[in-house]
């Protein structure tokens, strides 16, 4: 598989940590920022949307809302806080791409309720893509806890306490020695495609940042299949400082699908380096090798 690098960008935006494209807008969310950013096919800034106020350019760290994970559904945009501290790290932020129009959410009882019902040690949901209307949510490893998927079948964030909760447990093999987590997700389903981003750092718990190791891309086919298993093991990573220097030593944090047609895909990365800046990467798939 031919993988290039097309383009990278290194933004004054604090902790990139989720994306999501729409009608020729990709929508970047920090994890420790009150706003979307919104850039182009060319990774120019365009505008910005503010979720909420605060004065200043980083939100600290033990009150920050930790958005780590986004999706669209029906023209609208979900941004999700990770869960890794309750009740700072639970909500969900719906924004109408239409209208404009902001709603927040309560997802407390829902986190509790992953944790009180399986053997989630420390959530922190990372990833969150949606197959068939149903949300899938993917809980991210450290050094003490294995990947995990958590499937909504019907997620209504109007009523929690009905919601179902199917868990799904990941193998993935360790990067370097230290165990990968994923970090990204993105269902394409014009081609039945997942895409899924995993970073390595030495931490223990969902908490606290470690030394970044690196960072691979799966690419899951049949993924509407593939993702209705009991079990899942994710194999052949594309190592990502295999393609690029540039890509060495990153902390990828999300992926989305820029463009596809039947020769290439391109898709979006973006790390997060825990230095208060956002690193934007365009990567290249040859689609016909």
């Amino acid at each position: 598989m031919n993988i290039t690098l097309k383009k990278y960008k290194s933004i004054d935006y604090s902790s990139g940590s989720a994306l999501e494209f729409h009608h020729n807008v990709i929508y970047l969310i920090g994890d420790d920022s009150n706003k979307i950013l919104c850039l182009n096919n060319g990774l120019d800034i365009t505008s910005q949307i503010k979720l909420f106020d605060f004065d200043g350019d980083r939100i600290p760290k033990k009150d920050k809302p930790d958005f780590e994970a986004c999706t669209i559904l029906n023209n609208q945009l979900f941004i999700f806080g990770s869960g890794s501290k309750i009740p700072q790290r639970t909500l969900l932020y719906i924004f109408d791409i239409d209208t404009h129009q902001i709603a927040i959410k309560s997802l407390q009882s829902l986190y509790e309720n992953m944790i009180a019902t399986n053997d989630i040690q420390e959530l922190n949901i990372e990833g969150i893509t949606t197959i068939n209307n149903s949300f899938l949510f993917f809980n991210r490893a450290n050094n003490k806890q294995q990947n995990k998927l958590i499937i909504l079948d019907d997620f209504n964030p109007n009523d929690l306490a009905n919601t179902a909760l199917k868990f799904v447990p990941i193998e993935i093999e360790n990067f370097k020695g230290y165990q990968l987590g994923i970090s990204g997700a993105t269902y394409f389903p014009e081609n039945d495609i997942m895409y899924l981003t995993a970073s390595a750092e030495d931490t223990d718990n969902a908490y606290d940042d470690g030394e970044i190791v690196g960072s691979v891309l799966y690419i899951i086919h049949n993924a509407s299949s593939v993702f209705l298993q009991d079990k899942i093991v994710l194999t052949n990573p594309i190592i990502l400082e295999e393609i690029d220097v540039t890509l060495s030593k990153q902390k990828i944090e999300s992926v989305c699908v820029l463009s596809y047609n039947e020769h290439s895909t391109d898709l979006i990365l973006v790390a997060d380096n825990d230095n208060g800046k956002s690193e934007l990467f365009m990567i290249s798939i040859d689609n016909e090798l």
